[in-house]
């Protein structure tokens, strides 16, 4: 039984001593495993102290194995019942198999593995499922503090102000942002403490990419666009714009500060125009 490495230790409370040497037999590989108690009370002091590394408990007394049911290991009776309804009694107590007596090594071979079998089974899907519950907590989590973080976001109005709070809340250092967005880090100072006016959408679009937000929310911090009603409710819509806009940027690339300002008073106007029909 070389194949059960995981297995840290097995307690054995035998009041007539009948299983030692036939355990030892089957389990030639992991005999140094097994700890054998001679009293119930040394096998509670153990099950207290070791809890943790008990993969199989084995013993001849139900009300000691009733006892071991707090700890997750595999519970192994050793028994004379020879009916089936006494021993489907035993297995509807918690018990989890049975060796008869007399015992055969064949017999204990074959019920040891199962017992172990269905321990390790247990033991990966408890661990799996709490694994699984992590990672729902931790997605959770995230998702809750996404929305705080958009909610406080969508509270600031200031392009250099939503761009220190997006760098603070990424964690990002100034160098981090320059080899991520390609901006020195002298022009990012100055963009958030608001020093720069009419940034270039092409900058824009690498902070934005950079942080992983919409394009759409820094070009209307920044002057260029009207804000959506409902961010969350238009995120197809927003999507869309967002596209449109990245076909605008590469377009007025390499205009020069005076056209994107020229751009930008053509676009208040047409707003004016709008709003006057």
């Amino acid at each position: 039984m070389s194949e059960y490495n995981e297995i840290n230790a097995i307690l054995v409370f035998d009041r007539e001593n009948s299983v030692a040497e036939l355990l030892k037999q089957s389990l030639p590989n992991a005999s140094h495993l097994i700890r054998f108690v001679s009293n119930e009370q040394e096998g509670l002091q153990m099950l207290e102290e070791e809890s943790n590394k008990l993969h199989l408990v084995i013993s001849d007394n139900l009300e000691f194995l009733r006892k071991t049911k707090k700890i997750s290991a595999s519970l192994l009776l050793l028994t004379g019942f020879e009916e089936k309804k006494n021993v489907m009694h035993l297995l509807n107590d918690g018990i989890d198999d049975y060796l008869k007596k007399p015992l055969s090594p064949s017999e204990i071979s074959h019920t040891l593995r199962k017992a172990l079998d269905r321990y390790l089974l247990e033991h990966k899907n408890h661990k799996l499922t709490s694994e699984l519950e992590e990672i729902k907590i931790k997605t959770q989590k995230n998702a809750e503090s996404q929305k705080q973080q958009q909610a406080v976001l969508n509270s600031i109005s200031s392009l250099g102000a939503k761009l220190k709070a997006l760098r603070e809340m990424k964690g990002f250092s100034f160098r981090e942002l320059k080899a991520k967005t390609g901006i020195s880090v002298a022009h990012l100072f100055l963009l958030e403490n608001n020093k720069v006016r009419n940034p270039s959408p092409n900058m824009l679009k690498n902070i934005a990419n950079a942080y992983g937000i919409s394009f759409h929310s820094l070009m209307k911090a920044a002057g260029y666009l009207e804000e959506i009603p409902n961010p969350d409710a238009d995120h197809n819509k927003l999507e869309k714009i967002d596209a449109e806009l990245m076909d605008i940027v590469k377009s007025i690339e390499d205009f020069s500060t005076d056209e994107i300002k020229e751009l930008q008073n053509y676009i208040k106007f047409l707003r004016q125009k709008k709003q006057w029909k």
